[in-house]
């Protein structure tokens, strides 16, 4: 009952990733984020930052394994624009006006959230402090 209680209440550590993003010309980034084992997240928001000075596609997709070998699939992608762009989950690409709606994900030991910002071209990169920000509730499980 423990365990059930834990979403309602809800309970669970709040974690807020915060990671810094540096993006280089003419190349594509990744950064996966797993759920470790023993663990189950309820995933609140993704924040992806464009820092570079041209527009970038951003994709955040969700796999059921590290491998990445099954896309369970892809929450968002779309072009986000150079220097203040955000690709948000759930609300999707935006500026700090846009607003997110509460919708939740619930992952389990091994899924991986992948984030990709595409290669642009020719550009002359940036970097954003707080460029990925994932924020979830973290509990335990037991088998």
């Amino acid at each position: 009952m423990v365990g059930r209680m834990a979403w309602m209440f809800p309970a669970g550590n709040p974690i807020q990733e915060v990671t810094s993003v540096t993006l280089v010309d003419t190349t594509a980034k990744t950064i996966d984020t797993t759920v470790p084992a023993g663990k189950r997240w309820m995933l609140i928001g993704i924040k992806a930052s464009n820092p570079d000075d041209v527009n970038r596609i951003i994709t955040i997709r969700k796999y059921k394994e590290a491998a990445k070998t099954n896309e369970i699939k892809t929450m968002a992608s779309s072009t986000v624009t150079a220097t203040t762009g955000k690709q948000q989950w759930p609300s999707g690409a935006g500026t700090d006006a846009e607003t997110q709606r509460q919708v939740y994900e619930v992952a389990e030991a091994g899924n991986t959230y992948s984030v990709t910002w595409s290669d642009p071209g020719a550009s002359t990169g940036g970097t954003a402090a707080d460029g990925l920000v994932t924020e979830y509730l973290e509990v335990a499980v037991s088998a």
